[in-house]
């Protein structure tokens, strides 16, 4: 592109598209000209905005969404409201609710055994795996979930800061990033 813009002299915008090539190009080439993106390659950005924005804040969309689903009521005293709906549980309401669900179910699965239901049927009707319709068959008392002992903990903890810091640098090639955290001594794979 530069050897061609400077058989042609006089050019006074260049129309490209968003490559390093075609900016280099250009700038050799034609270093006065105005470079401009073109009509396809300026909406391609901004759908790949739109549909960053859309993918970082789509539970906000919801919530809106569904307010604007609601029917709007008059209050006697005249104003109109939309009933907004209730936050989404928090992880330990979800908890909870499931925990609550097991302890429901637990006094007709303690009395299957003795009515000769084999563990395997016991997760099919569960909607379980083999092993947790076994394991209700072995204790009397609702077994409680444990977590992981290593939750939280992984080798690129020391890493975070210098990957968000890339990352909001601009830099979102995985591999780019995974060789330069190699390079830092990083033992993960």
């Amino acid at each position: 592109m530069a050897p061609w813009l400077r058989v042609h002299p006089g050019v006074e915008i260049i129309t490209r598209d968003r490559a390093r090539a075609s900016a280099d190009g250009a700038r050799h080439g034609a270093p006065e000209a105005t470079q401009v993106a073109d009509r396809l390659h300026l909406r391609q950005q901004l759908v790949e905005a739109r549909e960053q924005g859309f993918q970082t804040h789509h539970q906000a969309f919801a919530a809106v969404n569904d307010a604007l689903r609601g029917q709007a009521e008059a209050l006697a005293d005249g104003p109109v409201v939309v009933a907004v709906p209730p936050p989404p549980p928090t992880s330990q309401e979800k908890t909870a609710q499931r925990r609550a669900r097991r302890v429901e179910c637990q006094p007709p699965v303690w009395a299957w055994p003795a009515q000769g239901w084999p563990g395997q049927a016991m997760a099919t009707h569960l909607g379980s795996g083999q092993t947790t319709g076994f394991g209700y068959r072995r204790t009397t008392t609702l077994p409680e979930r444990r977590r992981r002992r290593d939750r939280g903990h992984s080798v690129r903890n020391p890493y975070t800061p210098y990957l968000l810091d890339r990352w909001n640098a601009g830099c979102h090639d995985a591999l780019r990033l995974y060789g330069e955290l190699q390079q830092r001594g990083d033992p993960g794979s």
